[in-house]
């Protein structure tokens, strides 16, 4: 049985403490179980809610610079996008880009963010998703 300290003085099993608990060590495992490799996460903010998207992210970074494994993960949420780029821009290297793809005409194409143009589009409120 997994456990944690929620700061009660006893340690709680994992299913009591919620979903959101249960899927962010699901992916601090994957990248534990992936060093020097890759990590896909469709849909990551699933099960969590936005108010720890900002610490889920940084535990994210933590984890993946130790092990260093790559993180992949798809959004549709713009909480989480900007949370992302919060958490990133408190580390020492700035290691995330946002890449939104485009259907134009009949193909699809890649728009690269990096930190200053994300966070330009950010403050101008402007649809990055």
């Amino acid at each position: 049985m997994i456990t944690g300290d929620i700061g009660i003085g006893q340690l709680i099993p994992l299913p009591l403490m919620g979903e959101g608990m249960a899927r962010m060590l699901s992916i601090i495992l994957a990248v534990a179980n992936a060093p020097g490799g890759m990590v896909l996460i469709d849909e990551i903010e699933n099960g969590l809610h936005h108010s720890v998207m900002v610490n889920i992210w940084k535990a994210i970074a933590e984890a993946s610079q130790k092990a260093d494994t790559q993180i992949f993960a798809t959004t549709h949420s713009w909480e989480c996008m900007k949370a992302a780029h919060e958490a990133f821009r408190t580390t020492e290297e700035y290691d995330f880009r946002l890449h939104r793809l485009d259907r134009i005409d009949d193909r699809i194409e890649t728009v690269a963010y990096d930190r200053e143009t994300l966070e330009a589009a950010i403050k101008a409120g402007l649809e990055v998703r």
